[in-house]
């Protein structure tokens, strides 16, 4: 061989030098594999530390459709079919309007004249109030027989839910002490007043620790975080240890 020529790797002395040979490892063909074992932590959210927890809720608090935005809609979507059943009820047409986020309530109530009080209030009660709450009919010896027993506050007997109570409240109010010079629209607007107040009270309940946390102690059972409170994305924990 002509001096300062060396055979190519893996060519035998007879085998003249190529340049055009490129030298690849067998790592660089995949030949040879190194795994890495790598154990990582995962904790429930009841294992996590309080400022961990904290973190989560204030993620869940800030996501567009996260629990604060469903017990919201939902407490929304309840609370308009309890409009719905005591205007319905009371004879009254109404619209919600909005003030800078907060709800208020215009309505006219299908009377002759609105600011009447007194004997005409009564009236008026007992024209709607006792037709939407009482007992209708009761079951005796086989005969239906009409009732006289009233609905009474704790009952929800507009739609069943808690929000009927608030709205008839002041007029569960009304027949304990009789205020004889309250008008028909000044007890009406009370019973909307008095829905909008536990509204706001319930939206604001829905974006604190307390509801947040209860409702993923309730609904996140499965569901694994990182030390720091990062959701765990990866595999499914039960796939990974069948593999073990």
């Amino acid at each position: 061989m002509g001096e300062g020529l060396r055979p190519a790797r893996g060519s035998s002395p007879c085998t003249p030098p190529n340049k055009n040979i490129i030298n690849l490892s067998p790592r660089q063909h995949g030949e040879v594999k190194h795994m890495k074992d790598v154990k990582i932590k995962l904790y429930t959210f009841d294992e996590l530390s309080r400022e961990a927890k904290d973190d989560v809720i204030e993620r869940e608090r800030k996501e567009q459709y996260g629990f604060c935005f469903w017990g919201i809609q939902n407490n929304g979507d309840e609370m308009q079919d309890t409009l719905k059943a005591f205007a319905s009820a009371f004879d009254v047409k109404y619209q919600i309007g909005d003030d800078h986020g907060r709800p208020f309530i215009t309505f006219t109530v299908d009377v002759n004249d609105e600011d009447e009080s007194g004997k005409y209030l009564l009236r008026y009660l007992n024209n709607h109030y006792f037709a939407a709450l009482s007992r209708r009919y009761y079951w005796k010896n086989g005969k239906s027989r009409k009732s006289r027993i009233m609905y009474e506050a704790g009952q929800c007997p507009l739609t069943g839910i808690c929000w009927d109570c608030d709205i008839l409240q002041p007029i569960f109010d009304w027949f304990k002490a009789p205020d004889w010079n309250l008008s028909i629209h000044d007890l009406i607007d009370s019973c909307f007043s008095s829905l909008l107040n536990v509204w706001d009270e319930q939206d604001e309940y829905f974006l604190t620790d307390e509801y947040i946390e209860e409702m993923i102690l309730n609904n996140w059972e499965d569901k694994l975080f990182y030390e720091d409170g990062t959701e765990y994305d990866g595999p499914d924990v039960d796939k990974l240890k069948d593999v073990a």
